[in-house]
């Protein structure tokens, strides 16, 4: 029996050499970049929702930011954990819970007081139908009922919060989010009211 499986094995043999064959191009089977982009595009790693992000009337790195987020990619505590690295995992912004994207954006304490301040933001509102904004986070691109403006500034709000959240934990220094206010309306360009705003940050603080 050992004998016949030899033979059949020996017949599967070639003597010819052994060549590479890339299985998207065919019958070539000759590498070539537009292979890749023809795969690619006819099997999408994404959610069709996601590539809403690019028409978001923001810079890029804030359209960057918000796609990566969405898919849980940055580098939260907890993805870190993940990848092997050893690190307490404690919400800098909050101190209260452990840090995911789903706690950030959308649970922590200091990310609330700071979607409050948007909210409400006489500056801010008008360039919104939406008083108020929802909670989960995926609704910048899921929703349509929810104005592009609207999105536009949520998702630069993410990003000066992700960018506070840094501060603390790299540089150990911190803002009130009464200043993150002043940032996101400054990265929205939106001319600032600042009888208005002074008004609302001096209560803030007191």
């Amino acid at each position: 029996m050992i004998n016949n499986l030899r033979r059949s094995h020996q017949n599967f043999l070639s003597t010819t050499t052994d060549i590479p064959v890339w299985k998207l191009s065919k019958p070539s089977g000759s590498f070539s970049t537009n292979s890749i982009y023809h795969f690619i595009k006819s099997h999408p790693t994404h959610s069709s929702h996601l590539s809403k992000i690019w028409s978001f009337k923001i810079p890029p790195r804030f359209q960057i930011f918000t796609w990566r987020m969405l898919q849980n990619k940055i580098a939260t505590l907890d993805n870190l954990h993940r990848r092997g690295w050893s690190l307490p995992n404690r919400c800098v912004l909050c101190t209260c819970c452990s840090e995911t994207a789903v706690h950030l954006f959308s649970q922590c304490h200091f990310y609330l007081r700071l979607r409050s301040l948007v909210q409400n933001n006489s500056t801010l509102r008008p360039h919104s139908a939406d008083s108020q904004f929802p909670e989960n986070p995926m609704a910048l691109v899921q929703r349509r009922d929810v104005a592009d403006k609207t999105k536009d500034i949520w998702a630069i709000t993410f990003f000066i919060l992700w960018k506070e959240r840094c501060a603390r934990m790299f540089s150990e220094t911190s803002k009130h989010p009464a200043s993150l206010l002043q940032e996101i309306l400054s990265e929205c360009c939106i001319p600032q009211q600042q009888h208005t705003l002074k008004s609302q940050f001096y209560s803030l603080m007191i």
